[in-house]
């Protein structure tokens, strides 16, 4: 049998085990995310990604970049730990059989955030929720009945080729995993709309103890209605927040008690390119993405994004460098792109919704940043440090 041969029937042995039992995980994908999925990887030749103009400019800046499928084994089992909990349960009380069923199938699993735990195993965060636009390939024309809404994070990792999902965070959206002394933690919030003569969106920040699972309400003076998108890093112990990204790039000192207390300690000018930004989305503003990572002795790595905040589609990215000195100033980003994806993905207007949560280093010292698709898939990207810095011209 040929390697290629082998590789096909590894993933569909996968596929066949996971539609009959959503908690198991092969072989091929020991340790969890060492080689994240490899069998389903697809370098940007490959006909089974989106040949989308909009992609294009990703694939000019990093054409060694892998796309990988973080769906197929992470899906039915963040779902189940969700199906199976007295949250989701008490919902679905009163419910004919036939709603039950229809609440169901508006569930997914997207918006994933890659991290690593202090001893060095990968943890998958992500969002599972019915608040959701996926409708097939579509945008979906409305949304669930508020009754039937459902919002939750959910942790899954690997262990002994199972995979296995925490118990939901219920309320919780957009988690970003990452470790401090040692202990697992996730930045996410809560959110929801209120119509007060016109719809505003109300975001409150949260602080997940992923050891305790506890909890923790933010503290940030003066602050918005909508608070989201903080990128986190470490400075000698100390957690740091990327608070603003433009026209200034304003970083938050916060402390943890009951509760954590946040507040604007450093200031810096920033100028970003605009570069590949399409001149419709120039006046919207930057928002963060994903936690800060180092990228070498001088600088932390991040995503921003920006999309058009009227339709809330068309999202573009672009990943920026921070000094790793006081006051962390932002020194270079890449020119702006969308993310790739793969042709089932959905239409254009569905795979431009793209949202990056996690970002981290793999086995070889990779940058690994992961995705989520149209509020339905969830993706990785392997990018090498060399090409990022080369896009960075760092």
């Amino acid at each position: 049998m040929s390697s290629l041969q082998n590789v096909l029937s590894v993933v569909l042995a996968l596929r066949l085990m996971l539609h009959a039992s959503a908690q198991h995980c092969e072989k091929a994908c020991e340790p969890l995310v060492s080689s994240l999925l490899l069998q389903n990887q697809k370098p940007f030749g490959s006909k089974a990604v989106h040949a989308a103009d909009k992609s294009s400019r990703f694939r000019e800046i990093f054409s060694s970049a892998h796309l990988e499928d973080l769906h197929v084994a992470f899906d039915a089992p963040a779902k189940a730990s969700v199906l199976g909990h007295p949250s989701w349960q008490a919902a679905d009380r009163g419910l004919s059989s036939e709603d039950k069923e229809r609440r169901k199938s508006w569930l997914r699993m997207f918006n994933p955030s890659l991290f690593r735990d202090a001893g060095g195993s990968m943890h998958l965060l992500a969002r599972v929720t019915t608040q959701s636009r996926c409708c097939g390939k579509r945008v979906c024309k409305e949304l669930p009945p508020e009754s039937w809404q459902y919002h939750s994070v959910v942790m899954c990792h690997n262990q002994s080729n199972v995979i296995r999902c925490s118990d939901p965070w219920e309320g919780m959206d957009d988690p970003h995993g990452f470790t401090l002394k040692g202990r697992r933690y996730a930045f996410a919030n809560t959110y929801k709309w209120r119509y007060d003569a016109d719809w505003v969106e109300i975001c409150k920040p949260k602080l997940l103890d992923l050891d305790a699972m506890t909890v923790l309400s933010v503290r940030l003076p003066n602050a918005s209605l909508c608070e989201k998108n903080w990128s986190p890093f470490f400075d000698d112990g100390k957690l740091l927040m990327t608070y603003k990204l433009s026209p200034e790039h304003q970083v938050l000192r916060c402390n943890a008690t009951t509760r954590l207390s946040c507040e604007i300690l450093y200031r810096s000018d920033t100028f970003l390119s605009d570069e590949g930004l399409p001149s419709s989305l120039k006046k919207y503003e930057v928002h963060g993405s994903t936690p800060h990572v180092e990228l070498d002795e001088q600088y932390w790595l991040s995503v921003a994004h920006r999309h058009n905040e009227a339709s809330r589609l068309d999202y573009w990215h672009t990943l920026y460098a921070i000094e790793r000195r006081p006051p962390y100033r932002i020194v270079a980003n890449t020119p702006w792109f969308q993310f790739p994806v793969y042709d089932a993905d959905g239409d254009d207007e569905l795979a431009s919704i793209q949202y990056a949560g996690g970002l981290t280093h793999g086995e070889e010292g990779e940058l690994v940043v992961t995705y989520g698709v149209g509020d339905c898939y969830s993706r990785s990207l392997r990018l090498s440090v060399d090409a990022v810095k080369q896009a960075l011209n760092l």
